[in-house]
Formats: C-alpha cells, structure tokens, sequence
C-alpha cells in the first residue's frame, strides 16, 4: 500500500489536503481522473469534485509524519464514488 497527500485546489482557489492510500500512484490518479467532475467518497469522507481547478499527488513514505497513524489515510470507495458520466448514462430509465 503506498501512502499519500492529496491537495485539491477548487475554483474559487481555496486549496484542501486530504491523506490517502492506494495501490501506487498511477492507481491513484487513474481514480481521481475518472471520478473528476463527480463525487469522491472515501471510507472517512466525501468531496464534490465538480468544482476543481486542480488535482496533486504526493507520495509520502507515513514514518516521516510521526504525528499521522496509518489509520488518517482514507481509501476510495469505488462502490461510493460516481462520475460525472455515471450521471449522464443513457440506459437509465425511471
């Protein structure tokens, strides 16, 4: 499991750090990409992400941050998680 900081810069250039953990780094911005303009839900919390300006991914190695515990890391919840395409699927009939 590699380990995670993940600043999220909205429109309005408030930028926001979340501590995440994945697979490897291409997984993880292979994740974020696809639930861009969407909703990211994770095992900790949520973010609307269709107001981002921008997206960065910093892999960190958790012993240097002694005061974080392996448990602040949030994982995605890809069951959770929608884009905006998800929204927009032509087969959904009500």
């Amino acid at each position: 499991m590699k380990y995670f900081i993940v600043y999220f810069t909205h429109t309005d250039n408030l930028t926001t750090e979340y501590y995440m953990k994945g697979k490897s780094a291409d997984y993880m911005i292979n994740r974020l990409k696809w639930y861009y303009k969407g909703i990211i839900t994770t095992n900790k919390w949520g973010i609307k992400a269709d107001n981002l300006k921008s997206v960065f991914v910093r892999e960190i190695n958790p012993k240097e941050f002694p005061d974080l515990s392996k448990r602040d890391f949030a994982v995605i919840n890809e069951n959770k998680s929608y884009s905006l395409s998800d929204f927009l699927d032509d087969d959904l009939t009500f």
